[in-house]
Formats: C-alpha cells, sequence, structure tokens
C-alpha cells in the first residue's frame, strides 16, 4: 500500500511540473518592460510575428520572432540573452566595443549574425558560421567550427598535446592549433603554427 501512494504522489508531482511549464502566446505588452524598451531602441521598425512565454519550474524567458526571422530572447525581468539575426547582421550597438574591434580585425568581411549572453561570457556567431566566446574581458577564450571549412570542431585542449600525426584543432593557453587541415591560422591575440 504504501508503494503504491509513493507511485502516486510522484505521478502527481510530474504531472505539476509538466502542467506548469509551456510556452504560452502573449501581446507584446505583457513583456517586461526592460524588454518592450529593447524592442523599440533597437528594432523599431520591424514588425513582431510572434511574442511567447516559456515558463519552466525555475524560470520564465520571453522570446520575440520578427517577420524577417530575427529572434530575441529576454530573461524573466526583460534583460535580451540572446538576438539571432539569422543572416542579417545584430545591431552593432549591441556587440561590446572589444569584440567588435576583434572581429572587424581578425575577420574583415564578415558581420556578427547572432550574439547571446550566458554567465559572464558572449558567444558571437559570425556570418561565415564561426562562434567565438569571450570571457566578460573581451578576452577570446573559444573558437567552434574550424574557418577553413574542413568541417572539424574546436576543441579545448588536455594537458599533453596531441599527435604530430593527428588532425585537428586544439585550444591551449589563449593559442589555437589548426592541425594537418589547411594553412596556417590568425586567431585571437597571438599567431597560430600548424
Amino acid at each position: 500500500m504504501k508503494k503504491m501512494l509513493m507511485i502516486l504522489a510522484c505521478f502527481i508531482a510530474m504531472h505539476t511540473v509538466a502542467c506548469a511549464s509551456g510556452d504560452k502566446p502573449i501581446t507584446k505588452e505583457n513583456l517586461p518592460q526592460a524588454a518592450q524598451t529593447f524592442i523599440q531602441t533597437y528594432f523599431p521598425d520591424k514588425a513582431i510575428t510572434l511574442v511567447k512565454q516559456d515558463t519552466d519550474v525555475a524560470r520564465k524567458t520571453y522570446d520575440v520572432v520578427f517577420a524577417d526571422g530575427t529572434e530575441v530572447e529576454f530573461n524573466g525581468k526583460g534583460a535580451w540573452t540572446e538576438v539571432d539575426a539569422k543572416t542579417s547582421a545584430v545591431p552593432q550597438a549591441l556587440v561590446p566595443q572589444g569584440i567588435r574591434t576583434f572581429v572587424s580585425e581578425k575577420y574583415a568581411g564578415q558581420t556578427i549574425c547572432r550574439i547571446e549572453r550566458e554567465r559572464g561570457n558572449t558567444e558571437v556567431k559570425l556570418s561565415g558560421g564561426l562562434e567565438l566566446t569571450f570571457n566578460k574581458d573581451g578576452r577570446l577564450i573559444d573558437v567552434d567550427d574550424c574557418p577553413l571549412a574542413c568541417g572539424r570542431r574546436m576543441t579545448r585542449a588536455v594537458r599533453t598535446p596531441p599527435p604530430s600525426s593527428a588532425a585537428g584543432h586544439v585550444y591551449k593557453r589563449g593559442r589555437i592549433r589548426h592541425i594537418g587541415c589547411g594553412p596556417e591560422l590568425l586567431t585571437g591575440p597571438r599567431r597560430v603554427e600548424r
């Protein structure tokens, strides 16, 4: 009997959690004031297609989708956490100056089409598909996807370097090594050797 009551209690708890979470369409006016101000400041002429509130057990977020496909995500207080402009550029004013300068110097001709803030880090995606992660001081700390389009992923290094015959990518102590799939790659503050 105790076992049956315990199973019933677990089922009721899971059902309550499942019912509490989910997406709910809302109007722009139901967004927090900070989110409304953000939209008016950075996207005043864009038509809004969808505004939704996503409520999980632990947090609440808001998503706004514009007619051109641009998506903006806000936290429960209305501060933006991600702007994804898909194929166009995100508003330059959203990108910290140090990151803008780094991208314009190292990746000339590419635009920032997505920016995300999470736990003090800022991740940007360039129009060429490369994803760069910067710490709160604006230093490059991670690079994802090979910019030479070899299809390999950039990864953080372990303590021992890979064998010289291994092809791949290694990030170690501020340097990114691009091994075995192309010419030298200039990334970050230091020159990267093959």
